[in-house]
């Protein structure tokens, strides 16, 4: 609860403390030990000290580890580790980094939106497509942060696309890309104008 309101000192505290409990009473990888270890490693990345993303990237590798071995190694558990290992990177400016672990979990998420609409006659899974959505939002992010503003607009344009499928279902996720893809492009004028 505190993370989601972002009060992330008292949620560190909570997460450290559950993640002690589940050590000193699980098996070593058990995947309730991953879950932790990825919930601390969103805290860690959510305060952005240099020391905390590189624990954020530990913790998320370790639980990546216990999650693979567990449920196999292309899975959105998986997946949802590597965006963390991203968007560490992506804090510290390391973006050849950074886009590689985004694009890893881009090809995890996206082969699973693919497998979920296949058992569902061509329909996507809403919460299969908004995990390839999300991923490509967070890619985006990092291109405008390197300075690659073309694709950064082109992969947030993907994002976008994949929410408008499910607009009546989730219109602020809609509206929240429409947002970033007008100040990209606002951006990307300033940018243009600055060099002419």
């Amino acid at each position: 609860t505190y993370f989601r309101i972002g009060k992330y000192t008292p949620s560190i505290e909570h997460v450290k403390t559950a993640l002690g409990w589940r050590r000193a009473n699980l098996p070593a990888n058990d995947p309730a030990i991953a879950i932790s270890l990825l919930h601390h490693a969103q805290v860690l990345n959510e305060l952005k000290r240099p020391e905390d993303l590189a624990a954020a990237r530990r913790d998320a590798t370790e639980a990546m580890g216990i999650f693979q071995a567990s449920s196999g190694l292309r899975t959105e558990p998986v997946a949802a580790c590597l965006g963390e290992v991203g968007y560490s990177w992506k804090q510290e400016q390391k973006f050849d980094q950074a886009e590689a672990s985004y694009k890893a979990a881009l090809s995890i998420r996206a082969d699973l939106a693919n497998g979920a609409a296949n058992g569902a006659g061509g329909v996507l899974d809403l919460h299969a497509s908004s995990n390839v959505a999300e991923t490509l939002a967070s890619l985006g992010e990092m291109y405008r942060d390197n300075q690659k503003l073309d694709a950064a607009i082109d992969t947030l344009e993907r994002s976008l696309t994949i929410r408008l499928a499910h607009a009546n279902v989730r219109p602020t996720a809609v509206a929240t890309a429409k947002q970033s893809l007008a100040a990209f492009l606002s951006e990307r004028a300033r940018t243009e104008n600055a060099r002419a």
